[in-house]
């Protein structure tokens, strides 16, 4: 995500250095700790003495807002992203006081008034609040939630059974490697139901954990061949909009076979 600066002279504080969140371009290490797949951005802004700019190795934050905070917090109102920038004091314990909004997307959309509500998940070093006692400015990014009508529902899948086959649903699905190392593993994927009876088709990969082990290639040709197929749909869920469910495939941890698990493992 693009982020420009802060404006220094949009308020009374002395010139700021802004701390980008790692991965963008001109990254500063102050946000080194931000995960890279969150849904927000803050940019604090360090004021200092005579214009200098102190380069933190780790992040200042002790806590701060997390995922589920800015969802949580989006305007009910706003039906677009938007951002809101506020300026705070910071106490010696590291909680910020005396907050304000500077700046904001779209007064109307009130991205202002849900940073402020925020204001109070952050905390900081005691270090770095002693070392910006001028106080500090933070921007937050807020992204539109999901629509939860396109979030894929979770619906039971049923499997044919055999009695020679003592490995879970896969059956004499389960991936060889994985059934010579005794690996579990775990599949999630999306499919279209085609017919009455159950039968899937369209069918997509959301997760496979752990990689590398053929879980996802198995639960595929599970589907595709008809080993695999829809239960009925829970009651009380509608049907998603798209026409896709979510099905999730457990390959439990294979027992013990003296034939197999007793030969040297291959390479």
């Amino acid at each position: 995500m693009n982020l420009r600066p802060l404006d220094p002279q949009s308020s009374a504080l002395p010139s700021c250095a802004t701390l980008r969140r790692p991965g963008g371009e001109g990254a500063l290490l102050a946000e080194h700790g931000m995960r890279a797949t969150t849904k927000f951005a803050a940019i604090a802004t360090a004021c200092l003495f005579a214009g200098t700019v102190a380069q933190a190795q780790t992040s200042p934050w002790v806590n701060k807002p997390s995922d589920e905070d800015l969802a949580a917090a989006f305007p009910r109102t706003a039906s677009v992203d938007g951002w809101a920038s506020i300026q705070c004091r910071i106490l010696p314990s590291g909680e910020l006081n005396a907050c304000m909004v500077t700046d904001e997307s779209s007064i109307d959309q009130r991205f202002g008034e849900a940073a402020l509500g925020l204001s109070e998940k952050f905390k900081s070093t005691p270090e770095f609040a002693r070392a910006q006692s001028e106080g500090v400015r933070i921007r937050l990014e807020f992204l539109k939630p999901l629509d939860p009508i396109l979030i894929p529902r979770l619906r039971a899948a049923r499997f044919k059974t055999d009695k020679r086959y003592k490995l879970g649903p896969p059956g004499p699905y389960f991936p060889d490697r994985a059934f010579r190392y005794r690996q579990s593993g775990m599949v999630l994927v999306d499919c279209k139901v085609a017919d009455d009876v159950g039968r899937l088709r369209d069918c997509r990969l959301a997760v496979s954990v752990p990689e590398g082990w053929g879980f996802d290639e198995a639960v595929m040709r599970m589907a595709r061949d008809g080993w695999m197929m829809a239960d009925a749909e829970p009651v009380g869920t509608p049907a998603p909009a798209d026409g896709y469910w979510r099905f999730r495939v457990d390959f439990p941890r294979p027992p013990y076979d003296w034939r197999m698990h007793s030969r040297p493992l291959p390479k």
